[in-house]
């Protein structure tokens, strides 16, 4: 193998253990983490948000954040993002937490 090959196999491991660990910890948390991109698409959740919803993590992948709100709150958190995107809110209390 010649050298650059090798960085790349050790890139590789070093990412695969980095993704174990982060898996390690959402899966931990007791609370429900969803993560979305930037078009508000799901690209990761944890165990937690798995439970809660009764849907698998493969289902989740590629679903809109939106389809985890009640109706009521869906044009807010559009409008919200737009304003977000324009600058004109720099960040917002999700709400209090509650029991789900």
């Amino acid at each position: 193998m010649d050298e650059r090959t090798v960085a790349l196999s050790d890139a590789v491991a070093a990412l695969r253990l980095s993704e174990a660990r982060l898996r390690a910890i959402l899966d931990s948390a007791f609370d429900v983490i969803v993560t979305v991109d930037e078009a508000q698409t799901i690209v990761q959740v944890n165990r937690a948000a798995t439970a809660m919803f009764g849907i698998t993590e493969e289902a989740f992948v590629g679903m809109s954040i939106t389809h985890l709100m009640p109706e009521r709150f869906r044009a807010r958190h559009g409008a919200d993002l737009t304003a977000f995107g324009r600058g004109d809110q720099q960040r917002r209390s999700m709400g209090r937490s509650r029991e789900v």
